[in-house]
C-alpha cells in the first residue's frame, strides 16, 4: 500500500507557483484559462439551439436526435453540472454542422 503523501509547505506552494508562471512565460505551459460561467453558457447554447434548429424539420430532428439525449434539466436547475456543460457544447457544435449542412445544400 502506498504511503500518504505529505502536504506542500507554504514554501513549496510558492516555489511551485513560481516555476509554473516562468514555464508560462516560456511558453511550455499554457496560460491559465478563466473559468467558465455555467449559467452564462447554457442560456447561450440554449437560445442559440431554439433561434436556429427547426424542430419541424425533419432532417434538424435526425440531427437533433442524433446528437442530443436528454440528459439536462434545463438551464434554471442548479448547479449546472459539468455533463451537462458537456451536452450544451455538443447542442452549440450541432447548430454550428446544421447551419453549415443547411447553407451548403441551399447552395446547390
Amino acid at each position: 500500500m502506498p504511503a500518504k503523501s505529505k502536504r506542500l509547505t507554504n514554501k513549496e506552494k510558492a516555489l511551485k507557483s513560481k516555476v509554473k508562471k516562468e514555464l508560462q512565460e516560456q511558453g511550455l505551459l499554457p496560460p491559465d484559462k478563466p473559468r467558465l460561467n455555467r449559467r452564462k453558457f447554457a442560456k447561450e447554447a440554449a437560445e442559440q439551439f431554439d433561434k436556429e434548429i427547426n424542430l419541424m424539420d425533419p432532417m434538424d430532428v435526425f440531427w437533433f436526435h442524433n446528437a442530443l439525449t436528454l440528459v439536462t434539466a434545463g438551464t434554471d436547475v442548479l448547479p449546472i453540472t459539468s455533463e451537462q456543460v458537456g451536452v450544451f457544447k455538443l447542442m452549440k457544435i450541432t447548430v454550428r454542422d446544421v447551419c453549415k449542412i443547411s447553407d451548403s445544400i441551399m447552395k446547390l
